[in-house]
């Protein structure tokens, strides 16, 4: 699969337990890549350790989900060429541009869950679109977390030119307004927007979107048996069956 997204920056839009980080990982590899920056939420970190060492051994592993900021910053000043792990969190406040620039020319950057920057205006989101690297790849089984404009900071993190450098024009491509009742805006369920609109130009959008990603279905890569249901019946201690039959009672709503 390493050699499914050729260019030197794309998505890769695939399920959970798909094989998104050890695709990364055979990129970098494929690629030379001597220091790579891997970006993802801190719960994943140790994930990424795991799979590096047992796809990439002999890769050089820097993990940074712990520690003080000076002793982050540190560490990275003296790491050298391999790999660093980095929470979204941290990312905008190290000097992360400085230890890529240690080699450009073969340097790469991994945003894991990239739908994490979908806002256009967020700190995270800038921060992290203004690093440069030869190689820039997304990850996610969810690049649109909630709406199709979160297409625009996701892919701004990944290639600037796929839908341009301002908001404003993009969100004029692919909405427009309408009544009342009639609006499909991620502010539903919030009250509505005091512009209310719908989406539009969405077959454009998609084709800007895969024409640097990748979608992987889980079940195109997973070998799973057929789907297994098994009753256990259990028998409650009396406090137990007590505070069961009390939350049962609590958390019942009566519709007439």
């Amino acid at each position: 699969m390493a050699c499914l997204l050729p260019l030197q920056a794309g998505g890769l839009w695939a399920g959970m337990g798909s094989g998104k980080t050890r695709v990364a990982l055979e990129m970098a590899r494929e690629r030379g890549v001597r220091r790579l920056l891997v970006l993802c939420p801190k719960a994943v970190i140790g994930q990424w350790e795991r799979q590096a060492a047992r796809w990439w051994p002999r890769l050089r592993v820097l993990a940074l989900g712990k520690g003080t900021f000076s002793f982050r910053q540190e560490a990275i000043a003296m790491f050298g060429d391999g790999l660093v792990i980095v929470n979204y969190d941290i990312a905008p406040k190290l000097a992360l541009q400085k230890w890529l620039n240690g080699s450009p020319a073969a340097a790469m950057l991994v945003m894991d869950e990239i739908q994490k920057l979908k806002k256009p205006g967020g700190k995270r989101s800038r921060a992290v679109a203004a690093l440069t690297a030869r190689w820039r790849l997304g990850l996610s089984g969810t690049p649109l977390a909630h709406s199709p404009l979160d297409a625009y900071a996701v892919y701004r993190a990944l290639d600037a030119s796929v839908f341009g450098t301002s908001y404003t024009k993009f969100k004029q491509n692919y909405t427009m307004p309408c009544n009342w009742g009639k609006h499909d805006g991620m502010e539903v369920g919030r009250g509505g927007s005091l512009q209310p609109y719908r989406f539009t130009n969405l077959d454009d959008l998609n084709r800007r979107m895969m024409s640097i990603a990748y979608q992987v279905a889980t079940r195109d890569v997973l070998d799973l048996p057929p789907e297994t249901d098994v009753v256990r019946e259990v028998t409650l201690e009396p406090d137990v069956a007590r505070l069961y039959r009390k939350l049962e009672r609590d958390l019942t709503a009566e519709i007439r």
